[in-house]
């Protein structure tokens, strides 16, 4: 009988943490409030353990699941967060 069953002694891990001011920003490409200071490390692990690092990132990342914006850390949040509207219209009643 034969199984499909491959046990897995090398990968990658990708791992997100939270990172500085963790004030919401608004995301240019869903526009929610939900682009947050992050940093991203990715390490090879083998049998379960954590072998090195291989990159770290740190950046903008949007939280809203199936958007996935980012941008890099040291860009300033008034260069891509969208622009405030006025809202100086008077409502009659």
């Amino acid at each position: 009988m034969s199984s499909n069953f491959k046990p897995q002694i090398l990968g990658v891990v990708n791992d997100v943490t939270p990172t500085g001011d963790q004030t919401a920003h608004v995301c240019p490409k869903c526009k929610k409030a939900s682009v947050y200071s992050s940093k991203s490390t990715t390490q090879v692990v083998v049998l379960f353990v954590a072998i090195g690092t291989t990159a770290s990132e740190s950046s903008w990342l949007c939280t809203t699941e199936g958007c996935g914006w980012k941008a890099p850390l040291a860009q300033d949040p008034s260069t891509w967060e969208p622009k405030k509207e006025k809202t100086d219209k008077l409502v009659d009643i």
